[in-house]
């Protein structure tokens, strides 16, 4: 197989889709349904210090509900057409597969590898023949529900608030949720979500 070159842009070095797939051996439909079963067992990095630890498959699971809890309470703006929620449903379905070989990436290295960790995603959905190319309305609406997934989390786990350095770190987690989703409603080309809405049904939840 034939390798990209690896090169650093501003000093970060991008990473090799190839010669990820070339050492995990992902080069037929089976492998990858075989790897998919870690997603059970792959911890999110943002909650590894707190009582609760999601996997990535709860996360990815979670955020497909979220996707129809929010449509079908209303809680989306513009209301979304039955296409577009199909379309976003199945975005979150498969938005983080990619860590099946890269592990969880935190926000803050995601931002500064760019575009590498969805080149390893898309390359993985096309070995399920999953070809999901949202508008980038939607694609940010996406980004919202996936960021009110992440704050979910963060509320399950409140009372560690006076415990130490989970206690910082679960301070520090909830302020970049928060920060995240202010970003793109703020920013939001199209879709907005009712934050007030959302917080009264999750406090009730949790």
């Amino acid at each position: 197989m034939e390798q990209n070159p690896i090169t650093s842009v501003n000093g970060v070095t991008p990473l090799d889709v190839d010669l990820i797939f070339e050492a995990n051996g992902i080069e037929n439909v089976g492998d990858v349904y075989n790897l998919t079963r870690q997603l059970a067992n792959l911890p999110r990095s943002h909650t590894l210090p707190f009582n609760k630890r999601e996997s990535v498959l709860e996360h990815m699971a979670r955020t497909v509900y979220l996707t129809d809890f929010m449509h079908h309470n209303n809680l989306i703006t513009p209301a979304l057409t039955s296409e577009e929620h199909r379309s976003v449903r199945d975005y979150m379905m498969y938005h983080d597969v990619h860590e099946i070989v890269t592990g969880d990436i935190p926000y803050f290295v995601e931002k500064a590898l760019g575009d590498q960790p969805s080149k390893v995603r898309d390359r993985i959905m096309g070995h399920f023949g999953v070809n999901i190319q949202l508008s980038p309305e939607l694609f940010q609406l996406a980004k919202m529900i996936d960021a009110f997934e992440f704050l979910l989390t963060v509320l399950e786990d409140a009372h560690m608030k006076d415990d130490g350095f989970a206690g910082k770190r679960l301070s520090k987690v909830a302020e970049n949720a928060g920060g995240i989703i202010e970003k793109y409603l703020e920013n939001s080309l199209k879709y907005k979500i009712d934050l007030d809405a959302f917080e009264a049904i999750a406090e009730k939840k949790v």
